[in-house]
């Protein structure tokens, strides 16, 4: 028996809890690989960024390869955008989202050849074509009004094939909104 695929080590753990803001090295890239992000839309919540970014300075900014914020205030709405020399661009807008602050999130980041499919508590959001090339972004960034349970980073897609346009999932925990006692 040979050694196993390359495919099958998990390059790094899911993150458990973390603070935000948060920002992690993303080892390995992201092609054909599922990033998931689980939580909570903070109560009160203004704004909740995830950033696929190249580098992780925080000054000056990075360039953002995919630049994802949810913004609450009268209703919820979305702006995906890249971030280039300094400049936002490329924005593609939505709306009007089905999400309230003290929600549960579960969003999915698939990533192909040339674009990430995005989903949101299993339906599709959105479908970004990338204007940085994949191989540049190499930190993630979370940032805003949330709680997060998880963050995990996945070899492969081990979804349901046959959902080309819409990456599904269950939680890596349960969802709960009250403590136990």
């Amino acid at each position: 028996m040979g050694p196993p695929c390359s495919e099958a080590f998990v390059l790094q753990p899911p993150v458990w809890y973390p603070v935000l803001p948060y920002l992690t090295t993303i080892f390995g890239g992201l092609a054909r690989r599922v990033v998931l992000l689980q939580g909570t839309v903070a109560a009160g919540a203004k704004r909740f960024h995830v950033s696929f970014q190249c580098g992780c300075s925080l000054r000056p900014r990075p360039d953002v390869a995919v630049g994802l914020c949810l913004r609450f205030g009268a209703r919820a709405r979305l702006v995906c955008a890249v971030r280039e020399a300094g400049r936002w661009r490329g924005a593609v807008r939505l709306p009007r989202l089905a999400l309230r602050p003290g929600d549960a999130v579960l969003l999915l980041f698939r990533f192909q050849q040339d674009h990430v499919q995005v989903s949101l508590n299993s339906q599709p959001l959105l479908c970004f074509r990338y204007r940085l090339p994949l191989a540049r972004i190499d930190t993630l960034g979370v940032f805003g009004d949330a709680w997060i349970k998880a963050i995990a980073f996945l070899p492969t897609n081990p979804f349901d094939a046959s959902q080309a346009t819409c990456p599904t999932a269950q939680p890596l925990l349960p969802v709960q909104t009250q403590l136990l006692s």
